[in-house]
């Protein structure tokens, strides 16, 4: 799950994974980022490296680029002894520090690695990514060419080759885009998916979100003739948003080529079962 920040990628990420696991479905959720904001919405002590249980059939981690190399480079060289020798002295961490490319590499192999698990067998049936804001998302889906590019060969090139090949295969991935109903916001969306279409990765539908109405319940004229037979400047102004949002809906349905999907917007502090069913409606 891609958009700019501030879009509500997190609250859509935790629940699309809370509908699938709602469906019997094991599902991890990762969160790639500094903070947790998971466990904020929850309110739940922050994300770390290792899986957390949230509820039986639903888990969630918080991957970052240096516990990401770490793991890959321990199942590398297999002794911790060596593995510090080389790679947590200064000029090593400083190499890392500056090859981001790397680090985001590491971060997609994390993912591919719980998805397939060879020795383990399979331990999710779908793995939900809330990934970073519109920048450093568009990045991340770009590091394994970026890699190939460089490597060329070996055992990195061989890991971006089978990354890109995962991201690339509709058959296991799915990106989900989400935006806002704003001008700017979707004139930015527009642009990503166009982007990302060029990386042929294969898009699936566009998320919008926090609409103030429900479309199927209000039509645009219901509202503004109601907000005028009554004067109130509350619901007038209300009337007013969600005519600009009319406005912006059949413009995306315009320019873009993906499923739209309507979320209202949320007032409360949701639990995982109000966030399962508020996904659920906006595809029924």
């Amino acid at each position: 799950m891609i958009g700019k920040g501030g879009v509500g990628k997190t609250t859509l990420a935790l629940a699309q994974a809370a509908y699938l696991s709602s469906q019997g479905k094991r599902v991890l959720l990762v969160e790639i980022a500094d903070r947790s904001s998971v466990s904020t919405l929850l309110g739940i002590p922050p994300l770390a490296y290792e899986i957390t249980s949230l509820e039986s059939s639903l888990s969630a981690i918080k991957i970052t680029g240096h516990e990401a190399l770490k793991e890959y480079l321990m199942r590398q060289v297999r002794i911790e002894k060596i593995y510090r020798l080389f790679f947590e002295n200064r000029p090593m961490r400083y190499f890392f520090d500056a090859a981001p490319a790397i680090r985001d590499l590491m971060i997609l192999g994390k993912i591919v690695h719980e998805l397939e698990h060879p020795k383990s067998g399979k331990l999710f049936d779908h793995i939900v990514v809330d990934t970073p804001a519109t920048g450093h998302g568009l990045f991340l889906f770009k590091t394994p060419g970026i890699v190939e590019k460089i490597t060329r060969f070996g055992p990195i090139f061989q890991r971006a080759f089978h990354i890109q090949s995962i991201l690339e295969s509709p058959d296991i991935t799915s990106i989900h885009v989400v935006t806002l109903p704003r001008p700017i916001v979707i004139t930015e969306t527009l642009e990503l998916s166009l982007s990302l279409k060029k990386l042929k990765l294969p898009l699936l539908n566009l998320f919008v979100n926090r609409l103030i109405f429900s479309q199927k319940k209000f039509s645009a004229h219901e509202i503004a003739a109601f907000s005028q037979k009554t004067q109130d400047p509350t619901l007038q102004l209300l009337s007013g948003r969600f005519l600009n949002e009319l406005r912006e809906l059949k413009r995306l349905e315009k320019l873009s080529k993906l499923p739209l999907h309507i979320f209202s917007e949320i007032v409360e502090t949701p639990t995982l079962n109000q966030l399962a069913d508020w996904f659920g409606k906006a595809f029924s």
